[in-house]
């Protein structure tokens, strides 16, 4: 969910364009490049960041809150905790301070990914992303906060006889931040950067590494339509941009230079659908989007991708999410995933 100012994507357009493919190497190398601006793009998705914005978007948090509040019903803007106050003018004490309501948001989201991809070499691949991250509420309608991302997969692939393996381990940071504007109207961003190391093996014995650098801009405007008191119709556009920077040619252990096809920078709209029903100290959500690619497009432009689950309140300050979805992307590109989310406020 994502939709920033063009103008923020300007500076990033010098240094990206199509791959440099003066040097020749085996094609495997050269797809599996671009194969990795999906598997980058996942720190800022709903297995990544993208995540705690579906949070905001239901109203899960206010200022006044004692707690999280999931379920009938979230949206409405009543206070369960007294303001904060001091009629002596003097230093709150402990006690007060702990009756008041918080503006500390902690959490963590862990998902299992599954893909596979034929578009032009047979590509599977298994992995994890997890997502540790921090907001603080300055009011109901504003949050800043930092989040981290640690992934690793194993991706395997096969061209034309060669095959080429890999292990891939990598470390995002995130800037979030939101605002939500009268009407059920409000907005998030984030500024994102990845950092990887990719240990490759090519034709069982021939080995090389690859390190490279993401950068993620996106932001993302919502509304929310209520059928009823108790279901409601989130819709959003975002647009994000990424740009992915390593190595142009990379030396094997075979002395060969190998293209490794990064070096590029894409930008793509998203829009999606989020519908919430509330229940009593719970919700059962479905989610529907699609990605178009709007700067340097690819041939594998657009993608559709579907999720489904539920929330429930543990404790007074605690929820715990679980979901399931995939994504298929235009070139035969299918994986699956399966989420779980805690998060907190204290």
């Amino acid at each position: 969910m994502r939709l920033c100012r063009a103008v923020l994507v300007i500076p990033f357009l010098t240094f990206a364009g199509a791959p440099d493919y003066a040097l020749a190497g085996d094609p495997i190398v050269e797809n599996y490049g671009n194969y990795r601006n999906i598997t980058v793009r996942r720190h800022n998705d709903i297995e990544g960041a993208e995540a705690l914005f579906d949070d905001y978007r239901r109203q899960w948090f206010k200022e006044g809150y004692s707690g999280v509040r999931v379920g009938k019903w979230a949206g409405e803007d009543q206070r369960d905790m007294p303001r904060c106050s001091s009629a002596d003018g003097q230093k709150l004490s402990v006690n007060t301070r702990i009756n008041c309501g918080s503006n500390h948001i902690f959490r963590l989201n862990v998902t299992g990914i599954a893909a596979s991809d034929s578009d032009t070499a047979s590509i599977d691949e298994t992995g994890a992303l997890a997502y540790l991250g921090y907001e603080y509420l300055f009011s109901n309608d504003a949050f800043l906060g930092l989040g981290a991302t640690y992934a690793v997969s194993d991706i395997d692939s096969s061209l034309n006889g060669s095959t080429l393996d890999s292990e891939v381990s990598e470390f995002g940071a995130h800037f979030v931040g939101g605002y939500r504007f009268p009407r059920e109207i409000g907005v998030a961003w984030n500024i994102s950067l990845t950092r990887s190391t990719d240990d490759l093996t090519r034709n069982g014995s021939i080995t090389s590494s690859v390190d490279m650098t993401g950068v993620m801009i996106s932001g993302v405007i919502f509304q929310n339509w209520y059928f009823s008191q108790s279901t409601y119709l989130s819709y959003g556009l975002d647009y994000t941009f990424l740009g992915l920077f390593g190595p142009g040619t990379v030396t094997d252990s075979s002395g060969a230079v190998q293209d490794t096809g990064i070096n590029n920078g894409r930008g793509d709209f998203t829009g999606s659908l989020l519908l919430v029903h509330e229940l009593d100290r719970a919700e059962v959500f479905a989610r529907l989007g699609s990605t178009a690619e709007v700067i340097l497009a690819t041939d594998r432009w657009l993608d559709a991708t579907a999720d489904v689950g539920g929330s429930l309140n543990l404790s007074d300050n605690i929820a715990l999410t679980g979901t399931v979805g995939g994504t298929y992307r235009m070139g035969n590109y299918l994986s699956g995933r399966g989420s779980v989310r805690l998060v907190g406020k204290f």
